[in-house]
């Protein structure tokens, strides 16, 4: 009865804790908009000397929506942020995780690593936080 109440209560503090959740914007329109000076600041690195096609095959669009996507997602797995959505939970969040991946859980570890990515396609970045909650309050159901 005990274990049942501290759990509640520990789930309750990670899911009443409001953090700051002031990520950059950064979803696929962003991602376009940066396309245009990163070629060109790209390109210039390179000088006049290198040849257009050369230059245009290593600096194209497709290579810097990719990297759009990635700086977009791993900004959700900063740890600034994971500890302003979920408080305390943050250990909790580690332990779901390492079990995760340790006991090969493939379905919950897929939405871990997928939820992520929502907010580059236009979803808010709300869903992260709360995704990070439940995450933190699934390991704490597993410790």
């Amino acid at each position: 009865m005990i274990k049942i109440l501290l759990l509640i209560a520990i789930s309750a503090v990670i899911l009443t804790t409001h953090g700051n959740l002031d990520l950059p914007i950064c979803n696929f329109t962003t991602a376009k908009q940066a396309i245009a000076p990163r070629i060109f600041a790209e390109q210039t690195i390179d000088g006049n000397k290198q040849p257009i096609l050369q230059t245009r095959f290593l600096h194209n669009k497709f290579g810097i929506l990719g990297s759009e996507f990635t700086r977009c997602y791993f900004f959700s797995f900063d740890p600034n942020f994971i500890y302003y959505s979920t408080g305390i939970g943050i250990v909790f969040w580690v332990y779901f995780f390492y079990v995760s991946a340790t006991k090969k859980l493939y379905i919950p570890l897929s939405f871990f690593l997928i939820i992520p990515a929502l907010p580059f396609f236009g979803f808010p970045i709300v869903i992260v936080s709360y995704a990070h909650k439940i995450f933190a309050i699934i390991g704490l159901a597993f410790f």
